[in-house]
């Protein structure tokens, strides 16, 4: 296995890090020309919060094991709160109480258990 320096991991993470901040701002003038937003587009900004949120909210949830086979390893009772959030949150479209509801779920539940 290739062993790196410090240096050239920080090397990485600035050069990453620059790309990254470039792209975004590669936006501003693209957005900022348009006298009127798309609909496709603006229609497919409206899932960017909900695919933060799962994408920060899943990996506690599930997880991969590849000892001695591939499979999922979850925690029943982070499976039913985020459940019960994904209900709530499709019935409110609150994110507090999305939030709040699974909270009290996972906590209730690992009391009891």
């Amino acid at each position: 296995m290739a062993e790196y320096t410090t240096a050239a991991v920080w090397l990485v993470i600035a050069v990453v890090g620059v790309a990254t901040y470039l792209f975004r701002l590669s936006f501003l003038p693209l957005i900022g020309r348009l006298e009127r937003v798309p609909p496709r587009l603006t229609g497919t900004l409206r899932f960017i919060p909900v695919t933060v949120f799962a994408a920060l909210a899943v990996p506690s949830i599930l997880s991969l094991s590849a000892a001695p086979t591939p499979h999922l390893v979850y925690e029943p009772a982070k499976l039913l709160a985020a459940g019960l959030a994904v209900v709530v949150a499709w019935r409110t479209r609150n994110m507090f109480a999305t939030i709040g509801i699974g909270m009290v779920v996972l906590w209730t539940v690992q009391l009891l258990l």
